[in-house]
């Protein structure tokens, strides 16, 4: 760390420097660190919405997201109105039940189980 004659060299005595003017001062540091997490949520949460638009859209691939005729919630009163609306989401959320419970407490029974193998061999393979 530096004396206290090097941190004064930086800000004369008897004068604190206010936060804005630390940042206006260092503003290449900020952006260095803010703009991977700004890159981040541009890539993973805003293109994605290109989707969502699309599903409220007649979707044309030659005439793009912003060109394709606008609908709606016509194709959503379309699924939801089927006759077999009810029968895809009682199926839906019987995988998701399934998924629950083979993706989280097997797992870790399984683990559990081969914690307790007591030969030497076993456990120098896991």
């Amino acid at each position: 760390m530096g004396s206290k004659e090097e941190q004064t060299a930086v800000i004369p005595k008897g004068r604190t420097m206010s936060t804005w003017t630390y940042v206006k001062k260092h503003w290449q540091l900020y952006v260095l660190f803010l703009l991977p997490a700004l890159l981040l949520v541009i890539i993973f949460n805003y293109l994605p919405m290109g989707g969502v638009v699309i599903a409220f859209e007649n979707y044309n691939p030659i005439k793009g997201i912003f060109g394709s005729e606008w609908v709606g919630l016509k194709y959503f009163s379309r699924f939801m109105s089927s006759p077999d609306f009810f029968q895809y989401l009682f199926n839906t959320l019987k995988l998701s039940v399934y998924g629950l419970l083979w993706g989280f407490p097997i797992p870790i029974l399984l683990a559990l189980l081969l914690n307790r193998i007591n030969s030497k061999g076993v456990q120098k393979k896991l």
